[in-house]
């Protein structure tokens, strides 16, 4: 039973991801409002949900352990490529090095875009925000996980 946990994080994570996609590629030209933000509220209700109730094999720990780290190490990867296609503006290398982070920031970024709501900053550094919310999580399932 506890795979209907999994599938309430699946489908908060694809609500989540389909109403903040639009807005997450068009900012700031798109503006971010209230809809977004309760998409995000689902993806978190979701995530911590299956957290407290449907981590129970170890084999689902280390899974969403490991979701978890590479969505803290995405958002510093992100922010990181923004930097460095700032730098070296216009070249072919930026260019390529530009186009890593946009898997990192389709899949672990666009989920949580609605809490820009908020704070209205650019992609890059809201990548950092995001990446901090997955590192708070991360540290509360390693926890949960050694008790």
């Amino acid at each position: 039973m506890q795979k209907k946990w999994l599938f309430f994080f699946i489908i908060s994570y694809l609500v989540a991801f389909s109403i903040n996609v639009f807005p997450s590629m068009k900012f700031p030209d798109v503006s971010v409002n209230g809809y977004h933000i309760l998409a995000t509220c689902f993806f978190l209700v979701g995530l911590v949900t299956y957290i407290l109730k449907g981590m129970k094999s170890s084999i689902e720990i280390s899974r969403l352990k490991g979701f978890l780290f590479i969505g803290f190490f995405s958002g510093f990867l992100i922010y990181l490529f923004h930097i460095f296609e700032d730098i070296g503006a216009g070249g072919f290398a930026a260019d390529i090095i530009g186009s890593i982070q946009y898997p990192f920031y389709i899949i672990f970024t666009i989920p949580l875009f609605g809490g820009n709501y908020l704070f209205q900053l650019n992609y890059a550094i809201y990548s950092i925000i995001a990446s901090f919310i997955y590192f708070i999580l991360y540290l509360w399932v390693n926890r949960r996980a050694k008790q």
